[in-house]
């Protein structure tokens, strides 16, 4: 992806498709085009058959490594990009998302203390003509003991973790479907790592795909089980976040916003 200085940390960005050919495009030119210039970028496709690939094979030259092949699904697919990667620091980006210009950048700066274990920063939500539709901002850091196994309490596009800690707590949970990013984040709060807030939106989030899959509440809430949570609040959160599911079905893309605002203010 262009020269790199060996003073400078490099950055691995791991995108994962399949039949995603309507939006890859986005997504790796929004890799190509960061101000940061030491970054690694891997691309693991399960098998597309819709022209992912060959819009892969257009950007070769310019992607460091990419394979198709099946997988056991998204997680599986993710750690083999991180098994594949050789940063320092470790992003990962959906096929359908894109970076803001200067998302690794500020990643790299925030992750300039060795103690800090990972960054996460804010989302724009958009829809698939990338029109405004309200904005995700992470849990308040006092609030993640409380938060982190009621919801998820970042958003996971926006995140960037240092080797080490995928080397000591290991990967994502091949066995969940859909809720492996929220199982990784709440191991990773649980194991005392040390994260910051970038208060920036470092991704646009395209509205739709599989967090919108009733299934994704029902893993949620068996992780939260097993990591303590009380039965109570398990099952409230699963009925609260069903509704809140059920309702963006039926309404616009643009009242996604409003609903995450609703969502926010019942923090307690």
């Amino acid at each position: 992806m262009g020269p790199r200085s060996g003073a400078q940390p490099l950055v691995t960005v791991i995108t994962v498709v399949f039949d995603g050919a309507r939006h890859l495009r986005g997504a790796i030119d929004s890799v190509l085009a960061q101000t940061y210039p030491s970054i690694e970028y891997i691309v693991v496709d399960g098998g597309s058959t819709d022209g992912t690939i060959e819009i892969l094979r257009a950007y070769d030259r310019r992607i460091d490594y990419w394979l198709s092949e099946s997988d056991a699904g998204i997680y599986d697919a993710m750690n083999k990009g991180i098994r594949a990667s050789t940063g320092t620091l470790i992003g990962i980006l959906n096929a359908d998302d894109c970076y803001t210009p200067y998302a690794v950048e500020k990643a790299v700066a925030a992750l300039s203390d060795p103690q800090t274990g990972y960054c996460y920063g804010w989302v724009r939500l958009v829809d698939n003509n990338r029109r405004d539709c309200g904005l995700v901002k992470p849990v308040p850091r006092h609030l993640f003991g409380k938060r982190v196994l009621r919801e998820t309490p970042l958003p996971h596009p926006t995140m960037f973790v240092r080797r080490s800690v995928y080397e000591t707590l290991g990967g994502f949970d091949g066995r969940l479907a859909l809720a492996g990013d929220f199982e990784l984040i709440a191991r990773i709060h649980a194991a005392g790592v040390v994260g910051v807030e970038i208060p920036e939106v470092l991704v646009e989030f395209r509205l739709g795909g599989s967090s919108r899959s009733p299934e994704i509440l029902g893993e949620k809430r068996s992780v939260a089980l097993r990591g303590g949570l009380s039965p109570l609040l398990a099952w409230k959160d699963w009925m609260v976040a069903r509704s809140l599911m059920a309702a963006k079905r039926v309404l616009p893309d643009a009242a996604t916003g409003w609903l995450r605002a609703l969502k926010d203010r019942r923090r307690n």
